[in-house]
């Protein structure tokens, strides 16, 4: 059993939410090597990258943020916005189940049949943001509803995410942050007026970090509860840098196959394999990644590599190196660095 102390620096999932025009897409756009999934065309007067289909589905959606998380081209993924992609979801489901309205299935199953369609969304964001180090961040829009406490007198108004009840709690366990963006007015009573007169003045616009009676928020960062609204009041949840992935190449050549070994043992810098023996997990696969580190080369090109030769993982999912047979590593791999390096080369078109 392995146990460890400490912060763990990793990239990061969440969603940003407020009202139209406040400056959520402005601030998504100094993340980190950001890439705008544009599902409302709400960044057109920003100068970002962004991918924005002419027609949008729930299937183009799911098949665009996994094709970007493997090409590592960007550290960011930024889905704008959260309502949008719902409404996506909302219509496949529709079509799944063979109904004309959410609404419509007895007992409220048509919601539980979203919910679910959107949790299978979350789970496959979780599995990129965890395998290829990627940030994932939902723009939402805010709505103001009534809300009742269930033991008290009275009622008041509450900023909420503009997602179906169930959708929406299922997002916000899912981020490490939900933040809230919205103006804040100061209401002071009005001088030289006879009676109850107030007035409202301010309205700089602020990140607010933590739950309220009035908005939902949450983070993981230790963040002040009120913010000035700038990427710098928010940069620290974004300390991770998260590694490059690698392209994934089609039709790999064979691995060349000579039975030649090397004259000579490869040498590996100790110190660069042992900083990252704890990281990788094997000792054998963390001198094969410094080794393709010195080459110019990347982990997951080899992973993609030994798979094309039905080499088959005996662990974990296959996406790291140290998925596979310990041996095999050693005799086919780190033993025949030349022949290996060739053949991913070949691969490569290179």
């Amino acid at each position: 059993m392995k146990i460890s102390t400490g912060q763990k620096k990793t990239a990061v999932k969440g969603i940003i939410y407020g009202p139209e025009g406040v400056g959520k897409s402005t601030l998504a756009s100094h993340f980190p090597k950001p890439v705008f999934l544009d599902l409302e065309n709400g960044t057109n007067q920003l100068d970002v990258q962004r991918i924005d289909e002419n027609k949008w589905d729930w299937k183009s959606i799911n098949e665009t943020v996994e094709e970007i998380a493997k090409s590592g081209d960007f550290k960011t993924i930024v889905i704008d916005t959260a309502d949008m992609a719902e409404l996506h979801c909302n219509y496949s489901t529709l079509a799944k189940h063979k109904i004309d309205s959410i609404a419509q299935p007895d007992y409220g199953r048509g919601y539980m049949y979203l919910k679910d369609e959107f949790q299978k969304f979350l789970n496959k964001l979780t599995r990129l943001n965890r395998d290829y180090q990627i940030n994932i961040v939902f723009l939402g829009h805010s709505k103001l509803t009534k809300f009742e406490q269930p033991d008290e007198f009275g009622a008041y108004d509450r900023y909420e995410l503009k997602l179906e009840k169930k959708t929406a709690q299922a997002i916000k366990e899912w981020g490490d942050f939900v933040l809230f963006l919205n103006y804040k007015i100061d209401v002071v009573k009005a001088d030289g007026k006879m009676g109850k007169s107030y007035k409202a003045t301010g309205g700089k616009r602020v990140i607010y970090t933590t739950h309220s009676p009035t908005w939902d928020a949450k983070n993981r960062f230790g963040l002040d509860e009120e913010l000035p609204l700038n990427y710098d009041s928010i940069k620290q949840i974004f300390q991770f840098e998260p590694a490059p992935t690698m392209h994934v190449t089609e039709n790999d050549p064979l691995l060349v196959d000579d039975e030649d070994d090397l004259d000579e043992p490869m040498i590996v810098q100790d110190e660069d394999a042992e900083d990252l023996k704890d990281i990788v997990g094997d000792p054998t696969a963390a001198k094969i990644i410094t080794r393709l580190t010195q080459d110019g080369l990347k982990e997951s090109e080899a992973v993609e590599f030994i798979k094309s030769k039905k080499i088959k993982p005996v662990s974990g999912k296959g996406n790291r190196l140290a998925d596979f047979d310990k041996n095999f590593l050693k005799k086919n791999v780190l033993d025949k660095w030349d022949n290996f390096k060739s053949g991913l080369l070949k691969s490569k078109g290179a």
